[in-house]
Order: C-alpha cells, then sequence, then structure tokens
C-alpha cells in the first residue's frame, strides 16, 4: 500500500528534465513570472528545473537573448552576444560551461536521463542566432576564406 501511494504521489508531481519554453509544467511559468526572473521582451527557449521537487529557487533558463542560472545565492546571467565558448561533457550528468567576452563564466549540470543534450543544441542554437562562432564553425570560415 505505501509503495503505491508512493508511487501516485511521484506520478502526480510535474515532469523534470530540460523542457523546451513551449512545453514548460505551470508551476515553472508562474515561478518565472512571480519573481520576474525574465524581461518581458524575452521568450523561453529551454528550461531546466535543478531541484528534486520541482520548486524552481535553483534552475536554468535560456531565452532568446540570455542564460540566467537563478539560485538562492542569487541569479547570474550572461547576454547569447558575449558568449565567446560553449562546451560540455558527461560526467555523472550533462555538464555545460559557457564563458563571456569579459570572462565569466557559468556552469550548468544536467543530471542523468534529463536531456542535457537537448540544453546544449538550444543553447549553440540560440548563441549563434546571437553572434557566436563555435570553433569548428571558425575553422569552416578560415578553411572557406583561404
Amino acid at each position: 500500500l505505501c509503495c503505491g501511494g508512493g508511487f501516485i504521489w511521484l506520478m502526480s508531481q510535474p515532469e523534470g528534465g530540460v523542457r523546451s519554453g513551449n512545453s514548460m509544467e505551470d508551476y515553472a511559468t508562474e515561478y518565472i513570472n512571480a519573481n520576474q526572473l525574465i524581461e518581458p521582451d524575452e521568450s523561453i527557449v529551454a528550461y531546466y528545473d535543478v531541484t528534486i521537487g520541482m520548486s524552481s529557487t535553483e534552475c536554468a533558463i535560456l531565452t532568446d537573448k540570455r542564460l540566467i542560472y537563478h539560485a538562492p545565492g542569487g541569479d547570474t546571467s550572461i547576454d547569447l552576444k558575449d558568449i565567446t565558448e560553449i562546451s560540455h561533457y558527461e560526467d555523472f550528468g550533462t555538464v555545460i560551461v559557457v564563458t563571456a567576452a569579459d570572462g565569466q563564466s557559468m556552469t550548468i549540470v544536467v543530471a542523468p536521463l534529463n536531456n542535457g543534450m537537448m540544453f546544449v543544441d538550444l543553447l549553440e542554437n540560440q548563441a549563434e542566432l546571437n553572434g557566436y562562432q563555435s570553433e569548428e564553425d571558425a575553422a569552416d570560415v578560415d578553411a572557406f576564406t583561404e
């Protein structure tokens, strides 16, 4: 009976993992709006709630203009136009490291089985739309212009 109740409780909780902006859970949208985490002219592209209880008190938000890490100790954001490097690797989840032109860096760890590569792909796509050029793309351009 306890196991069945626990299973039912788990199934009634919001779904975790990386979510695209159009498939976010209501609790996350409400929290973001109530805490004014994004500007009125920004659109959410990707969202990842780090918390186990899906409370949004620690989360990564990718908008069409910024990458934001919201945490109890304070928020950090990097304008996508200022990104100079995006790297990622697998180590008990997907570890994403973003560096800005001013040297600021941000690390996001997406737990295993939570679609970390989806966040990486959406981040790289949005950053490219804002002028970012990966090392591979820069090498391709250099080879083409030679």
